[in-house]
């Protein structure tokens, strides 16, 4: 699946790859770039406060990703997309490993995204959060 950074997206598997291969990706600029204000039109974001900076060089340097409310990100609630499981759930002691690497490749983190409530579709509906709108056909299910 895309992760969108403005309107730039980038694919997550050529992500991955720029980050072993050691390879640059171009990061976008000028409004195609993702600050920490963020609006979020489309619902996108269950917590679009988060901001990480990644590492200042890496084969991800300059590039942004949001974290799917899936991810645990040390200090923060993990909600997995149900307001129970977030209210019954400490915040984490560690970040996922997933994000650490991506975070080390130098890529930064802006927002957690909605999630389907435990993980339990692959619509990207969500009954207590809306659902968010899919950018590119805004009368489908994000997916």
């Amino acid at each position: 699946a895309p992760l969108r950074t403005g309107a730039a997206q980038y694919d997550a598997h050529v992500m991955a790859m720029a980050a072993v291969t050691g390879e640059p990706l171009e990061p976008p600029t000028g409004s195609d770039a993702m600050g920490p204000a963020m609006d979020d039109p489309l619902n996108a974001y269950s917590d679009a406060s988060l901001a990480i900076d990644g590492a200042s060089e890496g084969p991800l340097a300059g590039l942004t990703f949001a974290i799917k409310d899936l991810y645990h990100i040390e200090g923060r609630v993990t909600g997995c997309g149900n307001p129970d499981y977030a209210a019954t759930h400490a915040p984490a002691t560690k970040t996922a490993g997933a994000v650490t690497s991506l975070l080390a490749a130098g890529a930064n983190a802006r927002g957690k995204t909605h999630t389907d409530e435990l993980a339990y579709s692959l619509n990207g509906e969500n009954a207590h959060y809306g659902t968010p709108t899919n950018p590119n056909a805004p009368n489908r299910v994000p997916g």
